[in-house]
Order: C-alpha cells, then structure tokens, then sequence
C-alpha cells in the first residue's frame, strides 16, 4: 500500500492552521517508505550477485554513507559471495578481498556475536581493521555493521562507512537494522535459489563426462573433456591431468596454459616432499591457499606459469584403491579455493579414474583374449566350445583334425550328434588322443560318442557361459573308446 504524501501534517489545536511536520515524523516516515521499497524490490530479485549490488546501493543511499561492503556466507561460515562499493560504483567479483576484513575486522566480531555495531570512531576502536582499498574514497572514519539474518542463522554481514567521524547516528543504526532483517531473508532465498542451480548444472556435467567416458576407451579423449566440464563448475586459471608413469608424473592433458599442446608429456617427480606427492600418498584431495609460500610446490622450468599460480586444488585418481594419477587446478588468486570447492574437484577426478580404470580393464581383456586365443589354437588337444545347450561355436585345429570336419561343418551342431573316427588316426597323430599339430589331414571314418554329453566345462576369451570339450580327455572320463592304436 502506498503511504499518501501529505499524511504526516498536524492542526494546531483550536485553530485550522496547518503546520509542517516535524524533522523526526518526516524522517520516519521516509524511512517506511524506504523499507516499503526496499522489501518490494528484493523480494522480486534471485539474482545474487545483483541483488547484493542493489542492497549495497539502497543502504549507502538511505544513511548517506560514502563507501560500504556486503558479504554472504555459506553453511560453513565462510565467505561465498560480496560486494565492495566505493568511488561512486558498486564492484562484485570481491569475496576474496573482503575474506580477511571479514576474518580480522568489524564483520568477523558481528557475525559472532550476532550484534550490529556503531563505530562513531574508526580510529578508536580495536575491531576496525584498516586497510587501503585501491580506487577506494580514503580513510573511514565512523561505520555502521549489521548482521543479516534468515531462519536463526547468519548469513551475511552490511557494512557502510564514512570519512567524517561521528557522522552516523542512532537512528541511522536502526535503519540499518531493519534493512538488514528485509535484505536476509531475499539474500538466502536467492543463496539458496543459486546453490540449487548449481547442483543442477554440477549433475548435468557429471552427466556429460560420463557419456564421454561411455563413448570411448582412449582416456586421451576424456581427460580433455574432464578439464573443459570441470570449468564451468569450478573457476580456474588452468588445470592439469597427470598419471603415474614409473617413477614419475607424466603430464597428459592441460586447459588454461599458454601451450596447452607443448606442456603434454612433461614429467614431475614422483616424491612425496612435494605436494604432488604427498596428494598421491594420502589418497585426498589436498587445498592450498598459497602454494608459492609452500617448499613442496615445484616451479618446472619449461612450465613457467608455475610461478604465478597460488590457489591450489590437488585431487588424487584412484583405481582399484591405488592412486594413479592427479587432477590439479589452479589458481592465480590467493586463497581462492575452499574444501567445498575440493569435493566437486574430486568428484571430476573420480570420472577421469573411471576413465583410466575403464582402459586398463579393456587392455588386460584384450591381453587375455589374445593369449587364450594362442593357446586355443596351438593346443594339442582337441577342444571344442560349446554354448550352455551344447551347440558348437568354436573348434582348434586339433579337434577339427580328431573329428576329420572343417570348423564351418561344426559350427552350430549339436555336441551330442558328433562321430569320431573309428579308424586309425592320420599319421602323425598319436594313439593317445594328442594331435602333434598337424593341419588339413584328410578325414577319417567316423563313429557316435554318446559319451560326450554334458562333458568338461571351461571358459572361451573369459565367457563362462560357453563349454569347451577336449575330446580325447572328456572320452576317457566317460568310458568312450578312442582310436586303437
């Protein structure tokens, strides 16, 4: 409901003379109708990032401060989003220069003790922490910090300030507060609106690598796309997939360098005083604010932008609960990553696990195909493979010679309607079943083996389900003749 202009007048009594209202009636209700506006135009915002900026401007704008700052914190406390204004503008993109006024400052002290504070004289109270903010309107003087507050928690902090020293006044502090209740509950709306977004697009991203990593069994081809999905999840300068080769990390895919193609195959050492190492040894993600100021970070001479990281993500690939690898993310900002931020990193070094993982199976696979095939055909045994029913998928060489049938002739028949030669055996093959070898014999006469039924069960290239029978073994086990010799 809008408050009519000309409601706050008096009559003097006895009289029909109108007086004007007085300072104090005019400024409350200038300050209703701010809260009026304010409450409307919040709670039409779940923009976050906007909405901080446009809290910030309607609270220098209403206490008439020069400069100010607002801070948002997740769950953990900690500082997840802010806004700094001075010099006439209003700048986001400020969380992490406004982390440490809020750690050592005034904001810290309010957001503890959930208490707004009036600070009539920067220079003679210890909770003010002074800093130069480059660009910024000087030195403050008097400030005004308020907690913002939704569901009994602390989710924000409103700080303004001003360069002449007691320039704030109760009064002001009471709007300030009453701001504060209406801008706490818009900002967790729209925290909350954003972390829901952000979850989304975190599972549609996970999504997206996961169809990769379906599509292909070369990790070559995933871990370009692990690094691109990861970016739109978590900021960074650059990042890197490394893999244990040896004794060393091996550099195999890299986003954000300045020659991404010519850092690939660079090579790290394996050791656990660096902090490399010591993410493969503990198998965890590690998190550093300033790697520069850690003795364990490497600076690689053909990888000059080492020296200009600082924020840090180290997130181990683990396959069959060894480390294989590392995921690295890299900052150019000081403190720019938190634990929260590690958990998403290594879920994406879980996908790229899943890659490797996924190609060393396929490889030891191949591998045993390839030497069961060996020993199917060079065996000299007669074997043949069977489905659960009995039906002939596979024949070597020396089964085809025993039986006197080329594989195309035994292919799809039934086990049990097989013959075997009643002859002797072709020269060369032994009395007792064993073929040396041989390969297009001649055939032989052939007579029934019942005794083959249900015969000796193995495994074809690791396939459990078919049956493979070696004939001269399996006739024996059942009593059946074999040639005489």
């Amino acid at each position: 409901m809008t408050i009519p202009a000309n409601v706050p007048r008096s009559r003097q009594k006895g009289t029909g003379t109108l007086i004007p209202p007085s300072p104090a009636r005019e400024r409350t209700r200038s300050s209703l109708e701010l809260l009026y506006n304010i409450s409307r135009e919040l709670a039409a915002q779940l923009d976050l990032r906007r909405l901080l900026q446009h809290i910030l401007q309607l609270t220098l704008e209403s206490v008439g401060a020069t400069s100010g700052s607002i801070l948002v914190l997740d769950e953990s406390g900690a500082v997840q989003e802010g806004a700094l204004a001075f010099g006439g503008k209003v700048h986001d993109h400020t969380a992490e220069q406004l982390t440490d006024t809020y750690e050592r400052g005034l904001a810290g002290w309010v957001v503890e003790r959930r208490q707004a504070a009036l600070v009539r004289n920067t220079g003679d109270d210890p909770r003010w922490l002074r800093r130069t903010v480059p660009g910024g309107d000087g030195d403050s003087r008097s400030a005004i910090c308020v907690p913002l507050l939704a569901r009994e928690r602390v989710v924000g902090v409103l700080t303004v300030v001003h360069p002449k020293v007691d320039h704030f006044a109760e009064d002001d502090l009471a709007l300030m507060q009453a701001i504060a209740d209406q801008a706490g509950i818009a900002v967790e709306n729209a925290r909350l609106f954003l972390a829901e977004q952000n979850r989304r697009r975190f599972a549609a991203t996970l999504q997206e690598i996961a169809r990769a990593i379906t599509a292909t069994l070369d990790p070559a081809q995933v871990f370009p796309a692990v690094l691109e999905q990861l970016e739109r999840v978590v900021h960074f300068d650059s990042a890197s997939i490394l893999l244990v080769e040896g004794d060393d990390l091996e550099l195999v895919a890299a986003r954000g360098f300045a020659d991404n193609v010519g850092v690939l195959g660079m090579r790290l050492p394996l050791d656990e005083k660096l902090l490399v190492g010591r993410v493969l040894a503990t198998r965890q993600p590690i998190v550093m604010r300033d790697v520069q100021a850690e003795p364990g970070w490497l600076l690689p001479d053909n990888l000059p932008e080492a020296g200009q990281i600082h924020g840090w993500i180290g997130a181990p690939l683990i396959v069959r609960d060894h480390a294989v690898g590392l995921l690295n993310v890299d900052s150019r900002t000081v403190g720019a990553y938190r634990e929260q931020d590690a958990d998403d990193v290594m879920a994406f070094a879980d996908q790229a696990a899943a890659a490797v993982a996924n190609a060393q199976l396929f490889a030891e696979t191949q591998a045993a195909r390839r030497r069961y095939a060996t020993l199917f055909e060079d065996s000299v045994d007669p074997v043949l493979i069977t489905t659960p029913e009995g039906e002939v998928t596979d024949a070597n060489v020396a089964a085809q010679v025993y039986l006197g049938a080329a594989l195309d002739e035994l292919r799809g028949r039934d086990i049990r309607s097989l013959h075997t030669p009643e002859a002797e055996p072709p020269s060369g093959f032994p009395a007792n079943g064993r073929n040396p070898g041989l390969r297009g014999q001649g055939r032989a006469p052939r007579r029934s083996l019942a005794g083959l039924r249900g015969a000796c069960q193995a495994h074809r290239y690791g396939a459990a389900s078919d049956a493979a029978m070696d004939l001269p073994r399996c006739l024996g086990a059942r009593g059946a003749r074999r040639p005489a010799a």
